[in-house]
């Protein structure tokens, strides 16, 4: 008996002790927890394989140097879990060093917590692209830069990472140095910087691509209270940027609540959300200095003390950022509730920029230039108060292109998404070459639903059962607008002799009928119809006849 329970309580307290050196082989949880008391090596021959349900303990100031091989198979149940021996250790992290490019992956981490490292980053990444790391945990870690993950000179794959919790100079989560990794389904959350980049650093020609990535509420005292970007060209797409808050220590140096993007950047965001974000300085949800490619994103709800509540563009040099199917709302600053620019020239097309407040006095488009002639120019966007909502400052001008308007977007509650009495359906440029739309809107539906887009983020989709909700063109016929009110017009690109128009209701009963003569444009009064989905029948002398749905409200 005495024996069976002195077998039962080695078995309870299994643990192995790691000396220090090289290391290799298979660590599983029923050798676990492995206390490791001095540096430990994977030598570039080796691999080194811990199994899910493992633990590895550390002592102060150690740590795992990978130049081989490592697999760590956590699963969601049983992590793998790297921590130091006390509560009040800590230790020196993971440090993936010039491993072995020839490897397919060098290095699969999955299922990893990480945790209670101090004066070096949780995970170090050194000159090795073939390293992916999936369904980790990183938090509570403290560095120089990059806490949670610092990458230099590697190019690996992030996959569904939780980084949270940690603190750096710069880059409280994570830190990018002349890297491009992948990262996709990560969230980046709750991280600090003294410096700049609460939650991420981007710079020295880093070109990192983000997929459908969180970043919120992280802070930093310096610019970015989310992301810092600086002589790089990172692409973000489908990324959520909210809740950040920057610049908090109010230097004229600092800006950028979500976002700080420096010069020598080239930077595109597509179909991402900027909300909540606040800077104490300028750009509540994006400061930048250098070039920009904003296609299909939501400015929010965004502060800046300053300037820019929802975007802040400016630079010493001659450059141009383009803002293509942006949505600006109920951002707030003292100058530029959505948008304000310093030196710098700037493209608006098919963008809304309202307010729900219309007695806010602040301009929604600021523009300022001591550094010559500065221009924005807007072109088929809903600006509210029309050219009286831009004010100029400086040498700084705009040009008012065509297809601008001042209406109401008519948002369904709570959304920037259209209604369908919205004037943006149908309004934005007729010709989308070179504007680089992607195939879907910020909602994930199809971008162009008919032949000519919306203005705004969002693209209107159709009722279920209806082909066309907005006007079409049809054998050279243009119908609009398209959902319509009182009157509806059709217009012809090219002379006709006669045609026979006809309104149909849903039971098929013709409820309106006219002809017209010689001529390429007629208007309707459909005052009188009670609101609902019609059929247009056109019927032309020629023998053409065609139909549009048409939506009376």
């Amino acid at each position: 008996m005495v024996l069976l329970l002195l077998a039962m309580n080695a078995i309870i307290h299994a643990q192995t002790i790691i000396p220090g050196g090289y290391v290799s082989g298979i660590w599983n949880s029923s050798n676990s927890p492995y206390y490791i008391q001095d540096n430990i090596l994977v030598h570039p021959d080796s691999t080194l394989i811990i199994e899910e349900g493992s633990t590895l303990l550390f002592s102060g100031k150690k740590l795992l140097e990978i130049q081989g091989q490592m697999l760590i198979s956590g699963t969601d149940q049983h992590p793998v879990i790297l921590d130091g021996v006390t509560d009040t250790t800590s230790w020196h992290g993971l440090f993936i060093n010039t491993t072995d490019t020839s490897i397919t992956d060098s290095s699969v981490i999955s299922n990893l917590s990480i945790s209670q490292c101090s004066g070096h980053p949780a995970i170090t990444i050194t000159q090795s692209d073939r390293v992916r790391l999936t369904a980790c945990n990183i938090h509570d870690n403290e560095s120089f830069r990059g806490a949670g993950i610092s990458c230099i000179n590697s190019d690996p794959i992030f996959d569904d990472l939780l980084v949270s919790f940690n603190h750096a100079l710069d880059g409280g989560g994570i830190s990018l140095d002349s890297s491009s990794p992948v990262m996709s389904n990560c969230i980046l959350t709750q991280n600090t910087a003294a410096g700049a980049g609460g939650a991420i650093v981007i710079f020295n020609s880093s070109n990192p691509v983000l997929e459908h990535c969180s970043i919120t509420d992280n802070q930093s005292n310096g610019s970015g209270g989310g992301i810092y970007i600086n002589s790089s060209g990172p692409l973000f797409k489908n990324c959520i940027i909210s809740g950040n808050e920057g610049a908090i220590g109010g230097s004229n140096l600092y800006s950028g609540g979500g976002v700080s993007v420096k010069l020598g950047s080239n930077t595109e965001f597509e179909n991402c959300i900027f909300k909540d974000n606040l800077s104490h300085r300028e750009g509540g949800g994006i400061a930048s200095f250098s070039e920009n490619e904003i296609i299909n994103c939501l400015f929010q709800e965004n502060y800046a003390m300053l300037r820019g509540g929802g975007a802040f563009l400016s630079s010493g040099n001659l450059i141009v950022s383009h803002l293509t199917n942006c949505t600006f709302s109920d951002n707030e600053s003292p100058q530029g509730t959505a948008l304000a620019t310093h030196n710098h020239d700037g493209v608006l097309r098919n963008c809304i920029l309202w307010h729900s407040n219309p007695s806010n006095p602040t301009s929604l488009i600021y523009l300022d230039s001591n550094f010559g002639l500065n221009v924005m120019n807007a072109g088929y966007s809903d600006i509210q108060n029309g050219e009286d909502g831009i004010e100029t400052s400086g040498t700084a001008d705009y040009i008012w292109s065509q297809g601008n308007i001042n209406l109401d977007p008519k948002f369904l509650p709570d959304t920037c998404d259209l209604s369908w009495q919205s004037p943006c359906i149908e309004a934005g440029t007729p010709d989308t070459t070179g504007l680089s739309l992607p195939e879907l809107d910020l909602a994930g539906n199809p971008r162009l639903v008919n032949t000519r887009v919306d203005m705004g983020a969002y693209e209107y989709q159709l009722p279920v059962g209806v082909q066309s909700a907005k006007f079409k063109i049809q054998s050279g016929v243009r119908v609009f607008p398209n959902p319509a009110g009182d009157y509806v017009c059709i217009d012809f690109d090219c002379q006709i002799s006669s045609a026979r128009f006809r309104i149909v209701n849903s039971e098929g009963v013709v409820v309106k009928e006219l002809e017209s003569g010689q001529g390429n444009f007629i208007k309707i009064d459909i005052n009188e119809l009670r609101p609902g989905i019609y059929r247009l029948v056109i019927e032309e002398t020629a023998g053409v006849s065609v139909n549009y749905p048409l939506i009376k409200y």
